[in-house]
């Protein structure tokens, strides 16, 4: 993707963003659980439309929240999240890579069982949960922080 479409990208959501009526605590709690099941594999859109509701928070806001992460930027944020959130658990990320490694040069579906009911998985489970979180209370304040802003500046003209 060129510079351009990105800025461009950037600058819709954004619009999308402000858009979005209710209150900013509100729109930012959204956009937070939406990232959140963004960035938490196996989950997404249908778990932020849910949670959305059951929460009565802004569906819009929170699907484009998880719009914004679910995407090829999931991956890179998975890897980085899952790397701290081992980190923040004093577990060695370097392990359980080569671990993983070691099952796909050499796969069999009994070390493939082996590996996903070990500790190892609840570790990367917990490590996303971990990095999920941050994640989102990071884009909640950057969020309501961008929409007060703009309202404060649409109020003064």
């Amino acid at each position: 993707m060129s510079q351009d479409r990105l800025k461009t990208s950037f600058k819709d959501t954004l619009k999308k963003l402000i858009k979005i009526e209710g209150s900013p605590q509100k729109i930012s709690l959204s956009v937070a659980f939406g990232v959140f099941w963004g960035v938490f594999p196996g989950t997404g859109i249908i778990f932020s439309l849910i949670f959305a509701a059951l929460l009565r928070l802004n569906k819009a806001a929170s699907v484009l929240g998880c719009l914004l992460t679910n995407s090829w930027l999931s991956f890179i944020i998975g890897l980085v999240g899952v790397r701290f959130g081992l980190v923040f658990l004093g577990v060695d990320f370097e392990i359980i890579w080569s671990k993983f490694l070691g099952l796909c040069k050499d796969f069999h579906f009994d070390k493939a069982f082996d590996f996903i009911f070990s500790k190892d998985i609840l570790n990367i489970f917990i490590a996303y949960i971990i990095a999920s979180f941050f994640i989102a209370i990071v884009v909640y304040l950057l969020s309501y922080a961008i929409i007060k802003i703009h309202r404060a500046r649409k109020a003064r003209t």
